[in-house]
Parts: C-alpha cells; structure tokens; sequence
C-alpha cells in the first residue's frame, strides 16, 4: 500500500469511527432528554459514512482518473468542515469539553446559561453523554494529523 493512500485511509477510518461516535451520541442524547430535533446529526453522520465508503471506493477501483480526484478532493473539504470543524472542534471541544471545564470549576450560572443556553444545553450529570462528547475531540487531531502526512508526502513527490 502507497503511503498517501495509507493516509487517505486513516483520515477516513478516523472520519467513520468519529462519524459513528456522533451518531450513537445524538441519538442517545435525543432519547435521554426527549429531543428528537438531535437525531439531524445521526442523518448527517450516515451520509458522510456512505460518501467516504464511496470514496474509498472509487479511489481503490479507478485511483488515478480525474473522477476519484475531484471526489477526494471534495471528500477531504466534507471531511474537514463536518468531522473536523463542526463534529470535532465545535462539537466535542465547545459543547463538551468547554461546558464541562465551566460547570466543574463552578463558573456562576448566569456565566453558564449565556454560553451554553438551558434550551439547548444541559448540565453535565450523564457520564455516557459526556463522555461521548468530550470523545469527539480527540478525532479532528488525528485526522489532521493524516491531511498533512499525506500532503507533506504529496508535495515531497512534487519537488522529485
């Protein structure tokens, strides 16, 4: 196996599998606080599964066409703005590790409900959900991490 495809490999296996976290997350979520309006990210999880699977696919049966380069470059940006930016980052950095840190070290309430609004947001007292949240902030650095392995490696075989 090719280095850059070992990396385009992990970025999707880390994607999938922090994909997969999001969806188990949301929909217990959605159970545990009877809002049903969580279940949108299980949807938008599915479908970034079913596009990478895509990817991987078309990548391993046609690797050097200009269709699996277009699709790979649109998988690395959904990638990026959902798995990393949005699930990884705002999801599990702000809305758990952040709202965990502020409710642990006893920031005043009217702090607390300005950052995390009660309509939204519940106090951490699940060990399950929280613990899933503050989980998803561990998969944008490895995912980062493979972006640029596999595009330091692109740009070392340029210069060759």
């Amino acid at each position: 196996m090719k280095t850059s495809s070992k990396h385009v490999n992990r970025v999707a296996l880390y994607s999938v599998l922090l994909m997969i976290l999001t969806a188990v997350h949301h929909y217990y979520a959605s159970i545990i606080y009877q809002s049903p309006w969580r279940l949108h990210v299980v949807q938008v999880s599915v479908v970034v599964i079913i596009y990478t699977l895509v990817t991987l696919i078309v990548l391993r049966k046609w690797p050097n066409t200009l269709f699996a380069k277009i699709l790979l470059s649109i998988f690395f940006v959904v990638t990026f703005v959902v798995s990393v930016a949005w699930i990884g980052l705002f999801e599990g950095g702000y809305n758990h590790v952040v709202k965990n840190i502020v409710y642990l070290i006893g920031v005043p309430e009217s702090v607390t409900s300005a950052m995390f609004p009660p309509s939204i947001y519940h106090a951490p007292h699940d060990l399950f959900y929280e613990g899933s949240g503050v989980a998803q902030f561990v998969f944008p650095y490895l995912i980062l991490l493979h972006f640029y392995r596999f595009y330091q490696q692109r740009k070392e075989k340029q210069e060759n």
